[in-house]
């Protein structure tokens, strides 16, 4: 009695259930065929992966089982496409390799030969006049003297303000000092020594200044020039504490 009892309530409690799902996907707006149709793209997505992988598996089979066969193939395969590099390049290409590495000289002349520079006929002018220039410390320079308008030789030339003077005749136009080629100046294109450089742009300075001084203190600047070249000309002395290494 208690077991037909218990299946009569699960029978109800099934019933409940079934309606309840047919209220709610009666409020929803399904029916029955949506259901089956919602389900039907599912169901052909699966069986469409299936196909593919049983494709893919079928074939990785095939090639597994037939290696040694497909291996051949590929080696073939290679093997003419070598063939076919080998003969595209013809025997007069080989015959010109194997010439260039014998006579490699030969081979570098002919492309010389070949190499033709095409220029314009400005680039010619520009070209021309660039090696038609000659050193300008040599023919460009004036060869005689500034002051007596005499040829100046090397031996008795100085050279200032790219004009050439004879040594006798680099001194003050005014007072006739003996100026030199790191102490003189020039107004107008007239050597003048330092005093009477001055008086034109500072006489108040010139009339100061004493012509033995100042000839005194340009001679102690040459000389302190002079010991300042041979200074640092001079090689340093190392001190006493300095091992020096001898061979």
């Amino acid at each position: 009695m208690k077991d037909e009892k218990r299946l009569e309530e699960l029978n109800q409690l099934k019933k409940k259930f079934e309606l309840e799902k047919i209220k709610k996907d009666f409020i929803e707006g399904k029916t029955k065929n949506e259901l089956e149709n919602e389900a039907k793209p599912v169901d052909e997505e699966r069986e469409q992966l299936a196909a593919v992988t049983k494709e893919k598996y079928l074939k990785f089979r095939n090639k597994f089982e037939n290696l040694p066969e497909v291996m051949k193939e590929d080696l073939e395969e290679r093997l003419k496409t070598m063939e076919k590099e080998l003969t595209g390049v013809g025997k007069e290409n080989l015959e010109n390799i194997k010439d260039t590495f014998e006579n490699p000289q030969e081979g570098n002349k002919s492309e010389r030969e070949q190499i033709v520079i095409e220029r314009s006929e400005a680039d010619k002018r520009r070209v021309m006049r660039t090696f038609a220039q000659v050193d300008p410390t040599t023919d460009d320079l004036p060869k005689e003297c500034a002051v007596c308008s005499k040829i100046v030789y090397p031996v008795e030339r100085i050279f200032a303000k790219k004009r050439n003077y004879h040594i006798p005749c680099f001194k003050c136009v005014k007072c006739g000092k003996k100026l030199t080629s790191t102490n003189y100046n020039i107004h107008e294109d007239q050597l003048m020594c330092k005093i009477h450089y001055l008086e034109i742009f500072h006489p108040e300075i010139a009339k100061a200044m004493d012509s033995t001084t100042t000839e005194v203190d340009e001679k102690m600047e040459d000389e302190e020039e002079d010991e300042e070249y041979a200074i640092s000309s001079k090689p340093k002395q190392l001190g006493d504490d300095v091992i020096k290494c001898k061979f």
